[in-house]
C-alpha cells in the first residue's frame, strides 16, 4: 500500500475589540492506496471537524483622590494627616493604600492612591459590579479640628463591561468633594491679675 500525507493550515480572520483569535490550525491528511481500486482517508481532525475558540477580555481602571482642606489657616511644615484605602470583600485595589499630607503653603491639597485595574474576571459572569472602598482620616495638629462630618468617606465603583474589551469603572464618593475640611482655631489666655 502506498500513501501520501497532506498538510493544510486553517487561519482565521477578522478582529473583534477584546476578542483573541485562536491561533491557526494545521490539518494532515493521509491518503492510502488499498492495491484494490479504493482509497483510503485519515485525518487528525476528530469528527471532520476544525474548532476555533476565541477569548474575550476586558478591562478598566479607576482612580482615587481626595483633597485635604485647612479653614482657618495655611499648611505649615510638619501638618501631617494620614489618609488609608481600604476596600471590601477583595476589591481589586491600587498601588497605593496609605498617602500623607506633605504640603508646605496654601490651604489645600490634592492626594492620589493611584488607579485600581478591574478585569472581566472581577465582575464574576456580571455585566455590572460595585466594589465599596473607604478613605479614612487619621492624624491630629495642634489648634486644628478634624473634619466634624467624619473621619471616612466611602467610595461605589460601579464596574460595567462595554461588551468591546473595555470595563467603564465609574467611582462615586459620599462627599461629592471628595474632600475632608479641617478648622484651625488659635486659642489663648491672658492670665490678669489686679491688686486693690
Amino acid at each position: 500500500a502506498k500513501s501520501k500525507t497532506f498538510a493544510y493550515t486553517v487561519t482565521e480572520t477578522g478582529t473583534v475589540a477584546g476578542v483573541t483569535n485562536s491561533a491557526a490550525k494545521t490539518i494532515s491528511v493521509t491518503v492510502t492506496d488499498s492495491g484494490t481500486g479504493t482509497l483510503g482517508v485519515s485525518s487528525n481532525v476528530t469528527d471532520n471537524k476544525v474548532i476555533f475558540e476565541n477569548t474575550y477580555h476586558a478591562d478598566g481602571k479607576a482612580p482615587f483622590e481626595l483633597t485635604k482642606k485647612l479653614s482657618g489657616r495655611d499648611f505649615p511644615s510638619g501638618d501631617v494627616w494620614t489618609f488609608t484605602l481600604t476596600g471590601d470583600d477583595g476589591a481589586p485595589m491600587p498601588a497605593k493604600k496609605e498617602v500623607k499630607t506633605d504640603a508646605t503653603s496654601g490651604d489645600s491639597q490634592t492626594l492620589s492612591f493611584g488607579e485600581a485595574s478591574y478585569k472581566l474576571s472581577d465582575l464574576d459572569g456580571k455585566d455590572t459590579k460595585d466594589f465599596t472602598y473607604h478613605i479614612t482620616e487619621t492624624g491630629n495638629v495642634t489648634g486644628v479640628t478634624n473634619d466634624t462630618t467624619g473621619t471616612t468617606i466611602d467610595v461605589t465603583v460601579t464596574v460595567t463591561d462595554n461588551k468591546n474589551g473595555t470595563l467603564t469603572a465609574t467611582p462615586v464618593y459620599s462627599r461629592e468633594s471628595k474632600t475632608f475640611t479641617n478648622k484651625y482655631d488659635a486659642q489663648g489666655s491672658l492670665p490678669l491679675t489686679g491688686t486693690k
